[in-house]
């Protein structure tokens, strides 16, 4: 089980429903973005979470990424490593409209950049979860997702 850390140091996190997180075992940057209800559909949200990733990954901003989030402590071997992107479906409804074939094209699209030794330099992993909403957070299986803060994590389900 992976154990991520939101990468903002207790501050409040921006209504972007895209999070800056830290893999607490590697120190991996994991660009995760979350969709609620019907906020949008997975093939979206990982259009999103790869666009961020590639944003994050060049030099001069992964240098900035540092800088800014000291206490996420990022690798620091002077390039930007291969990073991780989460999509985060909360509650999902797939039945309506195209969002189950949706769905099933990010799955797709996500194991193929997963895979690729074209995008290796860049991404590392591309996943998927879904979870419920609870009174504190989210909970589904895995992995466990632990804010910088200290509180509790909340484990997501692989979609």
């Amino acid at each position: 089980m992976r154990r991520l850390a939101v990468a903002t140091q207790g501050a409040q996190v921006p209504c972007a429903w895209i999070y800056l997180l830290v893999n607490c075992e590697d120190r991996t940057p994991v660009i995760a973005e979350v969709k609620i209800g019907r906020d949008g559909d997975a093939f979206l949200a990982l259009v999103q979470a790869l666009a961020g990733l590639i944003h994050l990954a060049t030099p001069g901003q992964y240098a900035r990424l540092r800088q800014r989030y000291p206490a996420a402590r990022f690798p620091a071997d002077g390039r930007p490593p291969p990073m991780d992107a989460y999509v985060i479906c909360v509650d999902p409804d797939w039945r309506s409209g195209q969002r189950e074939a949706l769905l099933l094209t990010a799955k797709d699209i996500a194991a193929a950049v997963s895979a690729s030794p074209r995008t290796a330099a860049l991404v590392r992993r591309v996943t998927l979860l879904s979870g419920a909403p609870t009174g504190r957070g989210v909970a589904g299986r895995h992995p466990a997702v632990k804010p910088a803060s200290g509180q509790s994590g909340h484990p997501g389900a692989a979609l």
